[in-house]
């Protein structure tokens, strides 16, 4: 799958490129390696193109991992992308989230004193 993926990608056609590789996050997850899944998600998040909906994936399986310091800095990421979107409200919510997973995370201490 990730073969595929990746000749898809170079032959720029992304939308199926990250078609493939949430299928392979999917797999990963399926059985059991959250890690994986977690890179998978990591790199298709980066992208300008990906969609909310793999970013809140992302997050979910940061919860699976119990990696509350990700999950903090994923949940940044939706925060600003809602700010992005002109949904305060909505990133108000991600951005307490944020501090929920980890009460240190300055990015979301300095957002929310912004909003």
């Amino acid at each position: 799958m990730l073969a595929g993926a990746q000749e898809r990608m170079r032959n720029g056609d992304h939308a199926a490129a990250a078609t493939i590789l949430i299928d392979a996050a999917h797999s990963y997850e399926a059985v059991g390696r959250h890690d994986n899944a977690a890179t998978i998600y990591r790199s298709i998040a980066k992208s300008p193109w990906s969609p909310n909906s793999i970013v809140q994936e992302w997050l979910a399986n940061c919860e699976r991992r119990d990696d509350r310091r990700e999950a903090a800095v994923v949940a940044c990421e939706l925060g600003d992308r809602a700010i992005t979107e002109g949904k305060h409200d909505d990133a108000r919510g991600w951005f307490e989230r944020a501090l929920r997973f980890d009460e240190a995370c300055t990015h979301a201490q300095r957002r929310l004193q912004r909003l």
